[in-house]
Order: C-alpha cells, then structure tokens, then sequence
C-alpha cells in the first residue's frame, strides 16, 4: 500500500490502523500462550450445519434491513455493522468465501475500534 507521504490525514489514519493491528497481533499471541493452537469446527452438529447457515443467513438479513433503516435515519451503530458482517461469515458455507468474510468482521473490528479511539479523543 502507498500512502501519499504528503497526507497528514492518510498518515494518521495508516498509523492508527498499525496501532490496532498491533494489539490484534498481541491478542491472538496471548490467546495461543493461553490455550494453545485451536482448530475447531465453525459450526456445531457435523452433519446439522444447514440448520445453523440457515439461521445465520436469516439474522444476516434482518441486520441489513435494520442497518439500511438505521442507515436512512442517522443512527447506523458499529453493532449492527459488525453483526451484520459476523452473520453473513457464518452463513457462508464456502470457505475460502467465509474466510473472505471473517477479514471483513475484523476489518470492521477494527475500524469500530479506531472509532471509539476517536470519539474519545485518543487518535
């Protein structure tokens, strides 16, 4: 990625990303030294998933009719966002598409956290 060195704002922003990113990384380090390397199932009841897809793709569609309502009335939150984006990586059944989706949900992750940094006047 190229970042016009001229750019306060897209400095700023990159850094603040970097920032975050760090903690992730420090997180999921904490994580394995706590529990070790995890290799679970993304969905329960082997053979059951349908059951679960389905569920999640319904919760997926009713977060993107609320965030769409929110949106059209000034009040989209980094919850809806999130689980919105969360339901849709379950519901996924393909998973290399999933894993596409899961990036996302940290993507967002990590802009609400960028955000509440803002908000709180740290970044």
């Amino acid at each position: 990625m190229i970042i016009d060195e001229t750019n306060a704002a897209a400095i700023k922003t990159f850094n603040d990303i970097n920032d975050v990113l760090r903690e992730v990384r420090s997180e999921r380090y904490a994580q394995d030294a706590q529990w070790g390397t995890q290799d679970h199932p993304m969905l329960p009841a082997q053979g059951m998933e349908w059951i679960y897809v389905d569920n999640y793709r319904h919760d997926a569609e009713q977060w993107k009719v609320t965030n769409g309502y929110r949106n059209e009335n000034g009040a989209l939150a980094w919850d809806g966002i999130l689980l919105e984006e969360v339901y849709e990586a379950l519901s996924e059944t393909d998973p290399a598409k999933r894993e596409a989706e899961l990036v996302q949900v940290a993507a967002v992750a990590v802009a609400a956290v960028q955000s509440s940094r803002r908000a709180r006047g740290l970044a």
